[in-house]
């Protein structure tokens, strides 16, 4: 079970009954958390720009680093992909058994601050840029598609 009560910047804990382990104890401060459904998993964006994915015992495997401060972090209802926006305006995805990078959209102008997976299996992401775009994913191409004009 996570239980993030930490105030202090990066800082992760874990509380199991009355014992609290100390999972992360420095860092860049965390922006965005999303639960790998199916496991222990936690996909964890930050300001330092990179994207992991964290396990119960405190394990992480990093998927990027350096893009800037990840605004927002998604992980599909399936379990199998991780979405991650950051403030250069890009999403990428990886795919959570390997961490393979698989896409990256482009289509908005500016930081893009949400990431959702829909119950199809498509995500729909947003900014300050005015723009809500709805990405059609679809797994057997989302290698192929690389990037994406934004709405008209």
């Amino acid at each position: 079970m996570w239980d993030l009560i930490s105030e202090q910047p990066g800082r992760f804990l874990r509380r199991s009954g009355d014992q609290v382990q100390v999972i992360r104890d420095a860092g860049p401060a965390v922006k965005s958390i999303a639960a790998v459904p199916g496991s222990s998993l936690l996909a964890v964006g930050d300001a330092g720009g990179e994207v992991a994915l964290w396990d119960a015992n405190g394990k992480a495997r990093t998927l990027v680093t350096g893009r800037g401060a990840i605004g927002a972090v998604a992980v599909s209802r399936d379990g199998t992909t991780v979405a991650a926006a950051a403030n250069d305006s890009l999403i990428t995805l990886w795919q959570v058994a390997d961490g393979t990078q698989v896409a990256t959209l482009t289509g908005h102008t500016g930081p893009v601050n949400a990431v959702l997976f829909d119950a199809d299996g498509d995500l729909t992401s947003s900014g300050p840029d005015a723009r809500v775009i709805r990405w059609e994913l679809d797994p057997d191409q989302v290698i192929s598609r690389l990037s994406a004009p934004g709405p008209r």
